[in-house]
């Protein structure tokens, strides 16, 4: 007890450095208990799924000129044909994804209750329930679906269905989809572990989606997974269905080569071609980062203690002249970590709440349903040893090359020496290493962000905003939208109206076309109106633009699409017919050529795209209006166009967006990406900077004496200043060498993921090396300042 108070003592004595000590560690501890229990979630999915080292998700791979590319969905007539060449033991789980407009459920008190477009509702067989484990709660597995039309539901949706009611009273209710009423037989609990099986209503796969023969289409919602009880078997059902696969390919005339693939359902999470997927590569980044900024904190933590060696050299002596251990010694050090340590994770568990509320928007939709407590409690005892035992090592090394005789023949101990003070000068190097890593790529980064959002996509997207078309006929899907577009041309300050699917967006929708004896190619299909290409200023090469009159015959398309139909002018397509795979028209005429634009981000090149009008609102999903160039008038139009549409779609939701801003949306990736970059460039550099404020405070108060003799002698306050400043600022600067080829590497191989890109240039790593050297020397300068201004009479009274 009485060592306690005695390190407890020297701690608040020394309150500064504690100060310190407590601050890095506190930083570094929360941030690694957050990417724990981050990456802890990530790698958990269907961890506890019984067998699943033999369930695979299926998926297609596609090759083309050379280029390969992956697709997670299924054609319809994947699953029956599988279904033939099971055994009883192996189970074909189809999951097919359903847009359902509005569910309409009745309560007790008579009222009907609607919800627009709820997601995760899926069509399964009865094999979905064999797969995936679920506690029922009401209804059983083994009942499921002897009757059309039965609906199950997991608890989460039968209490926003039917919140006034009991489970078991659930059982039996209707609910409507949009035209088709349901009866619920089932409810189970949701799921508690994080899974790929996401789905919270199920109903039955209809008999049309069954008999469905199709291999050569899909949708992106239709999955399947198979379970298989050996390779052998597992390689011989591949085989089976790629032939199948490759003989309608041919078929179709398809020169693009496909197959199937198995991927185990352990990495269908990190397969970054599948929806609501994550790349490991980025899991892999954020352990990194979190190992780093935790190694600054206890590069801090053993420079600042190491430092503060000598000043604690006498106190060591005595102690080994009284005749206390070097056991006993190393013992003391490892209590007063232990201390710091325990009073740090208390910071920490503060620190990580309000580090979690800043990065809300990149936790997962289901992270904090997880109960992780044990892993967690887990990792954090672990952590403590591995702090304790690494911050202590090196203090405790260099207590023990204390000599007693030097300590005590000397009045001043700033002339011994402990220990190789090439350590300490390695730790600061491998700190702003770190350090300037993150700064020069958080301005990369920004760099190529900013270009995204400024380079010349191909077509106008300034001053325009969108609107979704209405999709039940409740809120107004039997209206004709083009009387509202009739209404809103007529206002001055409009200067645009246009009905149609934006130019660049994450949807997809493929249409393949075919000229005379060439091949079929795949293009991204716009269903547009009139005065689309206007409204977008698109640029139009060749013909004119799509009217609605083309709706039956007519067809335009892009450059790149007319190359690869085999025209080797734009001119030379117009008047020509080409073959669709349209269900009900075999041939359109090519009306308009457009010059290539980017229809998706910059990641990928400019595709080949057609555009097909229509009247259809289901196909065309979007009102875009451009507004004036004067800024000052949008206040004004938006509430007109708003008065407007209310008053036309009076039970329709009006949601306007700026087009701007879902351009923005489609790099939410790459902005949290540049987000998590500059804060940890930003902790980097205050972790590094609370190590300089430490050694700088340490370094002074030992030369106190040499300060005083050398201002007696003349020297100027900017000289000490240099002299204090100088070694570390050499250290910082053999950092940035370091530093810059890393970070060189790392931001040409992540500017490899785009297709268009900044170029690197030399001035992009100067000016963060400018920067940090600014900040360090800002950092040092106060308390250099502070002890070159000091009265040398005060520093020498005792000599």
């Amino acid at each position: 007890m009485k060592k306690l108070t005695q390190i407890i003592r020297h701690l608040l004595r020394n309150r500064l450095f504690t100060g310190l000590n407590i601050s890095g560690l506190a930083i570094g501890i929360s941030v690694c208990w957050v990417i724990f229990r981050l990456v802890n979630y990530e790698f958990s999915f269907d961890r506890d799924l019984p067998e699943r080292e033999h369930i695979y998700r299926v998926a297609i791979s596609h090759s083309s000129d050379g280029n390969d590319s992956f697709s997670d969905y299924v054609p319809l007539g994947l699953p029956p044909f599988i279904q033939d060449y099971v055994s009883s033991s192996e189970l074909t789980v189809p999951i097919y994804g359903k847009y359902i407009t509005e569910v309409i459920t009745a309560s007790e008190n008579g009222k009907s209750s609607v919800h627009n477009a709820p997601n995760n509702i899926v069509a399964v067989n009865t094999n979905y329930f064999e797969l995936v484990n679920y506690n029922w709660i009401a209804g059983s597995k083994y009942k499921i679906f002897s009757s059309p039309f039965e609906i199950i539901l997991t608890s989460s949706r039968a209490k926003l269905y039917f919140p006034e009611l009991k489970t078991g009273e659930i059982i039996g209710k209707s609910i409507m989809y949009d035209t088709v009423q349901y009866t619920v037989t089932g409810i189970v609990e949701d799921l508690k572990t994080a899974s790929n099986f996401s789905g919270k209503e199920f109903i039955e796969i209809s008999k049309s989606d069954w008999n469905d023969s199709n291999f050569l289409g899909g949708s992106s919602q239709n999955q399947m997974y198979v379970k298989v009880s050996s390779e052998k078997n597992k390689s011989n059902l591949l085989k089976i269905i790629n032939n199948k696969f490759e003989s309608e390919y041919a078929i179709g005339g398809y020169t693009e080569k496909a197959r199937f693939l198995f991927v185990p359902l352990s990495e269908v999470h990190f397969s970054t071609f599948m929806d609501n997927s994550v790349d490991k590569k980025t899991i892999y980044g954020i352990i990194g980062i979190g190992f780093f900024l935790l190694t600054l904190s206890v590069i801090n933590f053993i420079n600042i203690s190491t430092s503060q060696i000598p000043e604690r050299a006498k106190n060591i002596g005595i102690r080994k002249t009284m005749g206390e251990s070097m056991r006993h010694l190393a013992l003391s050090f490892v209590l007063e970590t232990i201390i710091i340590c325990l009073v740090s994770f208390f910071l920490a568990y503060f620190l990580k709440d309000l580090l979690v509320s800043q990065i809300q928007e990149y936790i997962p939709e289901n992270f904090h349903f997880v109960n992780d407590t044990k892993e967690v409690i887990l990792f954090l005892i672990i952590l403590l040893i591995v702090l304790v035992i690494s911050t202590s090592i090196y203090p405790i090394y260099l207590s023990n090359k204390v000599q007693v005789v030097e300590v005590l023949k000397h009045k001043s101990i700033t002339h011994i020496k402990f220990g190789n003070l090439s350590l300490k000068k390695l730790l600061i190097v491998l700190q702003f290493v770190v350090a300037q890593f993150f700064v020069v790529t958080s301005l990369l980064i920004g760099l190529q962000l900013k270009f995204m959002m400024n380079k010349d996509l191909g077509f106008d997207h300034n001053a325009i905003v969108n609107i979704p078309l209405p999709n039940t006929i409740r809120s107004g899907l039997n209206k004709d939208p083009n009387v509202l577009v009739n209404t809103l041309k007529s206002d001055t300050k409009i200067q645009d109206v246009a009905l149609g699917r934006m130019p660049l967006s994450k949807y997809y929708s493929a249409l393949s076309l075919k000229h005379a004896e060439g091949s079929a190619i795949q293009t991204s299909m716009k269903s547009v109106g009139d005065r689309y290409g206007r409204l977008f200023n698109l640029k139009l090469l060749a013909g004119r633009d799509l009217l609605i009159k083309d709706s039956i015959s007519g067809i335009a398309i892009t450059r790149r699409t007319s190359e690869m139909l085999g025209f080797d002018k734009p001119a030379l397509a117009i008047g020509k017919r080409i073959q669709t795979n349209e269900s009900n028209i075999e041939s359109r005429e090519i009306v308009g050529v457009y010059n290539d634009f980017n229809s998706r981000t910059l990641h990928a090149e400019i595709e080949p795209i057609s555009f097909i009008t229509t009247n259809n609102q289901l196909s065309l999903d979007y009102m875009n209006i451009k507004l004036s160039q004067n800024t000052k008038d949008w206040s004004a139009s938006i509430s007109t166009i708003e008065k407007e549409w209310k008053a036309f779609y009076k039970d329709g939701s009006f949601n306007l967006q700026f087009y701007d801003d879902n351009i923005k949306k489609l790099y939410d990736n790459d902005r949290k990406f540049a987000k998590i970059i500059n804060s940890s460039a930003i902790i980097t550099i205050f972790l590094s900077c609370l190590g300089l404020i430490g050694l700088i405070t340490i370094t002074t108060s030992q030369r106190t004496k040499e300060i005083g003799i050398r201002k007696v002698l003349g020297s100027s306050i900017n000289r000490i200043i240099r002299l204090l400043s100088m070694d570390y600022i050499i250290l910082i600067i053999v950092s940035i060498l370091i530093a810059t080829p890393i970070a060189w590497w790392f931001i040409k191989h992540w500017l490899s993921d785009f297709s268009y890109k900044i170029a690197v240039s030399w001035w992009m790593f100067s000016i963060p090396a400018l920067g940090t050297l600014s900040i360090a020397f800002l950092t040092m300068f106060y308390h250099s300042l502070k002890a070159a201004k000091a009265n040398p009479v005060d520093s020498l009274r005792d000599e």
